[in-house]
């Protein structure tokens, strides 16, 4: 699995006691005794995962301007792998830099150019033993075309299935917010494992010793979770994965949810005594201090309500309702031709009704569509007989019809 940083990287603040760039030791949440002095937090993160962490960082991906102070890198190479060849690039880069802080814009005057980035991540790549860093001109982020490149550089450069982490420290305010949800949309189409969001808080006091304290939040990758199983339930009803989410540390009540999703899923029908004590013991599991938690617990509830209707009828309806709202026809079919079976039809208008009804079923088990071609035509087509026969039901219920 890659390990993969994406950092931004800023205007160096330059000190006042030397030619560099102002420096500072960051506090990680585990101690380490070892933490260099650095101008730029990307290269302590790197330093920490593979010193502290004991986890080689596969790629560096660092984003930045024209101005960005990208001749501090250097800080990530050992001393003893510096010779002249690098010494060389790292005084164009510097130069470059230097000559761009004198007339700013988001394009740069010319100096600092893509090509010279791709001088400097090679060379610095090469003196690395396990990470290949990718130095990339994002300018300000002001427009789309720009914001794309963004997206066009995480997107090549992260490996599928690869572990990320999100260094914010540096650069505009802006660019973390553009790229929160470009890494929720990548977490999606490069199945990222797990995504891990650090800031180095340079003007925050430090708890225990001089130094910038820094700050791993903890609630993003969790997010994440919660944003991929939400979108999942709404786009197809699957309640399991979020569920589980929520109750993941008591195996027992994980088991009992998947029996009942296996049961939903092969149109079996579901006690609704059996769901109301999983539900009470999984409400137990949230807790008070955990309002996100509780907001999910809440839409899972709705989730399942179709399961705890008062009879048998009216839990298969609303499993059919639940199916035909993410079209999923054949699922909505079958459940309500289950309930519509049991139904003496009024008048002629109601039998014919539900012969069609009935015809249409019949198709999509089947995959034919040689006597239901005229409502196979659309969702619209689907959708309308699927209310009359559902309105057939209503009234059946209304005049006093019914199942336990």
């Amino acid at each position: 699995m890659a390990l993969t940083i994406v950092s931004f990287i800023g205007k160096g603040s330059r000190s006042e006691q030397s030619q560099g760039y102002r420096t500072t030791r960051y506090l990680f949440p585990q101690p380490w005794e070892g933490a260099p002095d650095v101008s730029v937090f990307g290269v302590a993160l790197l330093k920490y995962y593979e010193q502290r962490l004991g986890k080689p960082v596969d790629h560096w991906i660092v984003l930045g301007s024209p101005q960005s102070n990208w001749d501090a890198l250097l800080e990530a190479v050992p001393e003893n792998k510096w010779d002249d060849a690098l010494n060389r690039i790292h005084e164009d880069v510097r130069v470059a830099v230097a000559n761009e802080e004198k007339l700013p814009s988001s394009s740069g005057c010319g100096q600092l150019t893509q090509s010279v980035l791709n001088r400097w991540s090679e060379a610095l790549s090469r003196r690395l033993e396990h990470t290949t860093i990718r130095c990339q001109l994002v300018g300000w982020c002001e427009d789309t075309d720009v914001q794309l490149e963004m997206w066009r550089v995480i997107s090549q450069e992260v490996p599928e299935g690869s572990e990320l982490i999100l260094d914010i420290t540096h650069g505009f305010r802006h660019q973390p917010i553009l790229l929160a949800p470009m890494v929720i949309l990548l977490s999606l189409l490069r199945n990222i494992s797990r995504v891990e969001l650090y800031y180095g808080a340079l003007d925050m006091p430090g708890s225990k010793q001089d130094g910038s304290r820094v700050l791993k939040l903890d609630l993003f990758p969790e997010l994440i979770t919660y944003i991929r199983h939400v979108s999942l339930y709404q786009m197809s009803g699957d309640y399991e994965p979020l569920m589980r989410e929520l109750i993941s540390d008591d195996p027992n009540l994980c088991e009992e949810l998947q029996s009942i999703a296996f049961l939903e899923r092969t149109n079996r029908p579901v006690n609704s005594k059996r769901v109301g004590e999983f539900l009470s013991r999984a409400s137990s599991k949230i807790s008070q201090n955990h309002p996100l938690q509780g907001d999910l617990y809440t839409l899972m509830q709705k989730a399942m309500e179709k399961h705890q209707q008062p009879n048998h009828l009216l839990r298969m309806m609303a499993r059919a309702d639940a199916a035909m709202k993410h079209r999923d026809y054949l699922v909505a079919y079958t459940l309500l031709r289950e309930v519509t079976e049991r139904i003496e039809p009024a008048n002629q208008e109601e039998e014919k009704i539900l012969n069609a009804f009935r015809t249409v079923r019949n198709a999509l088990v089947h995959a034919s569509d040689k006597k239901a071609a005229k409502y196979l035509q659309s969702h619209e087509t689907l959708y309308n007989l699927y209310k009359e026969a559902r309105q057939v039901v209503e009234n059946h219920l209304r005049s006093g019809g019914g199942s336990s």
